[in-house]
C-alpha cells in the first residue's frame, strides 16, 4: 500500500469528479466582461488538469500552474493553447503580468493558515496588470463543519477505482481520505492512499487580508447571487489597487 502526496495518483481520477466546471467558467466570464472587458491575458492558479482555463484559451492568452506535477502532465495531454507549468501559489515568480488571475474549486482552502493566504494574495497582486482582477472561491466554515455522515463517493475509470471519504475535523476544517485501486495487471491491483486537508476562515478575516492590496468588487455565491448566512461556497471578485 502506497501513501503519496495529494493529487499524485488521484490526478488520474480528477476529471471524473463533477466540479461544475461549466458553471464556474460562465461566472468568471461574466465578471471579466463586467469589470475588465479589455482583458487579454489570464492566469489560473492551482489549475489542476486545466478544465476551466482551457475554456478561456479560445479567446485569451492563457497560463496555468499547479503544485502537482501529475496534474500538470494531465493538463498538457489535452494539448490546448495554454502555457502550463509547475508552481506554488504562495511563491511563484514569473516575468509576465496578467489582466485576470483566478483560483477556484476551493484550492486556497488547502492553505491551512491565514499567513499563507496573505502570501498568495500578495503574490497575485504582484503578477496582475494595473487594475487587474483577482477572482477566487472558498469553502466556508459552514461547508467544512458539516461533513458528518457525508456519503462516500466512488469513482471509476478504465476498471480502476477511487473511494473518497470526507469528514469534518476540528472547527472549520475537513479532510478528504482517498483510496485508489490502481491496476497492475489482470485482476491485480495496488492500493494507493492520499489525504487532502482544508481549512476555512471567517469572511471578515479574509477581507482584512485582502484590503491592503485589493478593492473587493463583489462577493457572490455559486449562482452569482448575494451571499446569505451559512453559504457553503463563495466567490470573491477583487480589483488590484
Amino acid at each position: 500500500m502506497a501513501k503519496k502526496s495529494c493529487y499524485h495518483d488521484f490526478a488520474d481520477f480528477y476529471d471524473c469528479m463533477d466540479t461544475h466546471a461549466d458553471l464556474v467558467y460562465k461566472l468568471i466570464k461574466k465578471k471579466i466582461k463586467k469589470f475588465n472587458p479589455n482583458t487579454k491575458s489570464i492566469l489560473e492558479m492551482a489549475c489542476g488538469t486545466g478544465r476551466v482555463i482551457n475554456k478561456f484559451s479560445r479567446y485569451y492568452n492563457c497560463w496555468g500552474f499547479d503544485a502537482s506535477r501529475q496534474m500538470i502532465e494531465k493538463a498538457k495531454e489535452k494539448k490546448k493553447r495554454v502555457n502550463f507549468f509547475i508552481a506554488d501559489m504562495r511563491t511563484f515568480n514569473i516575468k509576465h503580468k496578467f489582466d485576470v488571475i483566478f483560483c477556484i474549486f476551493d484550492s486556497i482552502n488547502h492553505l491551512l493558515n491565514l499567513n499563507e493566504w496573505k502570501k498568495t494574495f500578495i503574490n497575485s497582486y504582484k503578477h496582475l496588470s494595473k487594475g487587474g482582477l483577482f477572482i477566487f472561491d472558498v469553502n466556508t466554515p459552514s461547508q467544512l463543519n458539516n461533513f458528518y455522515n457525508y456519503p462516500v463517493q466512488l469513482l471509476k475509470k478504465n476498471n480502476e477505482y477511487c473511494i473518497i471519504e470526507v469528514k469534518s475535523l476540528s472547527k472549520n476544517s475537513a479532510e478528504w481520505n482517498i483510496i485508489m485501486f490502481k491496476k497492475i495487471k489482470r485482476k491485480k491491483y495496488y492500493i494507493s492512499k492520499e489525504k487532502i486537508c482544508e481549512k476555512a476562515f471567517a469572511l471578515s478575516e479574509i477581507k482584512i487580508r485582502l484590503k491592503s492590496h485589493f478593492n473587493i468588487l463583489e462577493i457572490v455565491n455559486s449562482k452569482n447571487q448575494p451571499v446569505k448566512k451559512d453559504e457553503k461556497r463563495i466567490f470573491f471578485i477583487c480589483k488590484k489597487k
